[in-house]
């Protein structure tokens, strides 16, 4: 009895399992069943899969701290494939729950976790950046559960989806769909928001963004989550230029004390956020000094020292900005691109200054540190070079000013500045010697190490500066000075030799007591001798007329320079004006007085501008230039104002009738190209493509002519375009005719180049034509030009029943034949249509193979003979 019960009870248990599986049945048990299953087999295991990826993004995330943070960490490609593994858990999880677990009863889903595991499906195809992928999960849940809550979270899914493929549009029309739903769940208001934010963000609307981010942060409860979002939120404060509101945010973030990053740029951004305007900056400082104390910022010190530079030059502290920015740069402990960026600092500085030189030797440190793919690197490079290009024009004239200027005094007084020079140098030398002795070279070197070369350039900052031998006052002191360190000493040519300091300095040089001496030999500098010196100076008209060219141009380089490099007005004037002076016959003349011109116009719209003498307006210049250079291209600049428009028209169309002409040319048409180039010739002397009409009339006259006409085309292009590369192709087939390598067409040579006095091709243009192309077995396959002209010829003659075919010619060349039309005008005809067409035939004429048409009597004759070139030259002649 006990057997037969316990026996019963266990089929109906069986019985009720069985039926609790079953997944078409809507019954109680079915649905516990497979309900428990799927959120606990399934979503349960999948959704920890997808924490636990995006976790490791997290973790494996690098934050650029100098752009805006991502609202949303979402990882770029290597980091989402570190995470595949989860991901792709997550999604057999999934996938697995709802094949085997999906109640689809009477069209209507029965279990309510299946659609949990489709939304957690999309996000892990998300996270793998398989974006179409979890477009199509994330499209079904929104179909598949219109009437329920899970449609909004899957819109909002698939709008972070749309803006990774940048498809902005449809995210935009998705957002406008979820901000106008009344009904939208509250557990997902801070996402929506701060996935609308981002979309503003990356749309670079700022203000919306801003806007977005304020409403997520009310509404978000995850403190770090909402510390993020603070943090982007203070940096799109600063990008509005709402300095205090940025200072009040990222205080804000050090309160809610997030990982330490965040918390160190937070404070440190506070300083990058300050305006002088807003506010107080005391509190700031006082943050980032106390920072300094603290031991573990020690890798960070550079960008403290960066933030407080920021906030001393922000109040016009400049001396003690700089201080702080030197500090950035040895402070520096792994970090280059701020090295860089510190240095880019301190050369924007001495830029703004003028000080060109202190500003170059910045931006040469900036290209050695900062990262070559910063935005600002290839503008840094660019500027370094043009000062590079300055400070050697600035030293030239320096240099070559000087020279002259000694060359035109008195022996006595050239003597007298040298021998100055020469004792400030030696006094340099020997504190150099002692501060090494002292074993204090590391503080003392950037001070004792400033000898005073015959060289030295000017004032870093341009202009006439003061170099030394520049102004009388500048040379009294030299010679006075000279005689308080070294006194009334004979001058003789080897004096500085007899000093007896020339030689190395050692111990035996101080005395007695030398207990603290060193007891190496610190070796002198050989420094130059009056001798040396004086060879220098243009003492002879030759040496004195190089000088002077030196100066010449490198004023003008200067000036120029200064003008279109550095947009330095002031430099810029003062070089042209001393060219201008100094050199009246200079072949920059003209430009220079332009420059002088355009450089005042641009002082004068500036506003609160007075000139102080009567070369100081544009008007001067102008009549300068009308009146001593009424023919230039500037003069006509000054008279008409559209003068640079008008030329630049007519040189396109210039350049339109070249390229008409020059499509001729390559088609044979050489009865047209003659008369064009002819009337180029003759009419248009300034034409830019004049050497180009040259050079083709010379190819056509060498095949029409004797060969003493082609060398004396080849010449006249030679002689009067040199210097172009159809002047330079002219001398080297001159050349080659010299050698008889490449004879010229001759009237009376009876080679293929020209036919017989008597032709053997006989003119009948009544008769049946072909059209011919000679194409070059070289050329590879010729079906593709078979093809072309037979799509030519559906377009525009497909009732003329034309037919393409192509045969070898000879063993170089095949041809291809359009056959057939009655006359040679029709032909004619088809030719013209063929030669114009920019459409099916665009490539074929750019080739330029030989075409011609050709009678079927004369095509027998051509067959025989193989003679191309002599029957092209009788269809130019008979047909052209």
């Amino acid at each position: 009895m006990k057997k037969s019960t316990f026996l019963i009870g266990g089929v109906i248990l069986l019985i009720t399992i069985i039926n609790s599986c079953s997944r078409t049945k809507d019954s109680f048990s079915s649905r516990l069943y497979h309900q428990t299953t799927t959120k606990f087999n399934g979503y349960f295991y999948a959704k920890e899969s997808i924490d636990e990826g995006v976790s490791t993004l997290k973790t494996r995330h690098i934050e650029n701290w100098k752009e805006i943070l991502p609202v949303f960490v979402y990882g770029d490609e290597q980091e989402a494939k570190s995470v595949y593994p989860q991901m792709d858990r997550a999604i057999l999880k999934t996938s697995t729950v709802i094949d085997r677990h999906s109640m689809t009863i009477k069209k209507k889903e029965e279990n309510k976790w299946i659609k949990y595991n489709y939304l957690t499906m999309g996000e892990a195809y998300f996270y793998k950046k398989q974006f179409e992928e979890s477009i199509k999960v994330f499209d079904y849940i929104i179909k598949q559960y219109k009437d329920e809550d899970i449609k909004f979270e899957a819109t909002l899914w698939m709008v972070r989806a749309k803006m990774e493929e940048d498809e902005f549009g449809k995210a935009s029309s998705l957002l406008k769909l979820l901000q106008e739903e009344s009904q939208l769940p509250q557990e997902i208001q801070s996402d929506f928001k701060a996935v609308y934010a981002d979309f503003h963000i990356r749309n670079e609307r700022f203000d919306k963004g801003i806007e977005k981010l304020e409403e997520a942060i009310v509404v978000t409860k995850d403190k770090k989550t909402r510390a993020r979002y603070t943090y982007v939120l203070a940096q799109l404060y600063e990008i509005e230029n709402r300095g205090n509101d940025a200072i009040s945010a990222y205080q804000r973030v050090v309160k809610m004390h997030p990982n330490y990053e965040m918390v160190f740029y937070a404070s440190i951004n506070q300083a990058m956020a300050y305006n002088k305007r807003d506010g107080n900056s005391e509190a700031i400082k006082k943050l980032l000094k106390k920072m300094l104390k603290d031991g573990k910022n020690v890798e960070y010190y550079d960008q403290i020292y960066f933030a407080l530079a920021t906030i001393e030059l922000e109040e016009d502290n400049k001396e003690l900005g700089i201080e702080y920015l030197i500090a950035s740069t040895k402070a520096t402990v792994n970090n280059n691109e701020q090295k860089g960026i510190s240095f880019m600092t301190l050369g924007d500085i001495y830029m703004e200054d003028r000080a060109y030189k202190t500003a170059k030797s910045y931006y040469d440190s900036t290209l050695i540190f900062l990262p070559q793919d910063d935005l600002a690197y290839e503008d840094i490079e660019d500027l370094d070079e043009g000062l590079a290009r300055l400070i050697v024009n600035l030293d030239v004239i320096a240099l070559q000013d000087s020279l002259i200027h000694l060359a035109t005094i008195t022996d006595k007084e050239r003597e007298k500045i040298l021998m100055a020079i020469i004792a400030a140098e030696e006094e340099q030398e020997d504190e150099r010697i002692a501060a090494l002795i002292d074993g204090n070279n590391d503080e003392n070197r950037q001070a004792v190490d400033k000898s005073v070369p015959l060289g030295n350039s000017r004032n870093s900052g341009g202009g006439k500066g003061d170099w030394y031998f520049y102004n009388p006052s500048s040379m009294s002191f030299g010679y006075s000075e000279f005689q308080r360190l070294w006194g009334s000493r004979t001058l003789k040519d080897d004096w500085r030799r007899s000093v007896a300091s020339s030689r190395g300095i050692t111990q035996n040089d101080f005395g007695d007591d030398q207990s603290d001496m060193p007891s190496e030999t610190f070796q002198r500098r050989d420094l130059k001798n009056l001798e040396e010196y004086l060879a220098d100076i243009p003492l002879t008209d030759d040496k004195m007329k190089e000088s002077e060219s030196m100066l010449e141009e490198a004023l003008y380089n200067a000036g120029v320079i200064y003008n279109e490099d550095l947009d330095d007005v002031d430099n810029a004037v003062e070089m042209f004006d001393e060219l201008t002076q100094r050199f009246p016959s200079s072949k920059h003349l003209a430009t220079s007085y332009y420059q002088l011109y355009r450089l005042y116009v641009k002082k004068e719209n500036e506003g609160n501008y007075f000139g102080a003498g009567y070369r100081d307006n544009s008007e001067y210049y102008k009549g300068v230039i009308l009146e001593d250079f009424p023919l230039s291209e500037y003069a006509k600049i000054i008279r008409n104002p559209n003068y640079l428009k008008e030329a630049e028209i007519a040189k396109r169309r210039r350049e339109e009738d070249y390229m008409a002409t020059y499509r001729n040319f390559k088609s044979h048409r050489y009865n047209t190209v003659l008369e064009e180039c002819n009337r180029v010739i003759t009419s248009e002397l300034e034409n830019p493509f004049l050497a180009k009409y040259y050079f083709m009339k010379a190819y056509i006259v060498g095949r029409r002519s004797d060969r003493a006409n082609f060398e004396r085309e080849l010449n006249l292009i030679a002689d009067k375009f040199p210097d172009t590369d159809e002047g330079k192709e002219a001398v080297e087939i001159l050349a080659q005719l010299n050698k008889d390598k490449l004879k010229s067409p001759d009237k009376n040579d009876k080679g293929s180049d020209k036919p017989a006095k008597k032709s053997e091709f006989v003119d009948n243009k009544k008769v049946e034509h072909f059209f011919a192309l000679i194409y070059p077995n070289s050329n590879g396959n010729v079906n593709k030009v078979k093809v072309a002209i037979s799509n030519f010829n559906k377009k525009y003659y497909s009732n003329d029943k034309l037919k393409v075919t192509n045969s070898f010619i000879n063993k170089q060349n095949q041809i291809v034949i359009v056959r057939r039309f009655s006359d040679a005008k029709k032909a004619l005809s088809y030719y013209n249509n063929f030669i114009n067409d920019d459409d099916k035939l665009e490539e074929i004429n750019e080739e330029g193979f030989m075409i011609f048409l050709i009678s079927s009597k004369n095509f027998t004759k051509l067959f025989k003979s193989g003679n191309i070139e002599g029957y092209d030259a009788f269809f130019q002649e008979t047909y052209l």
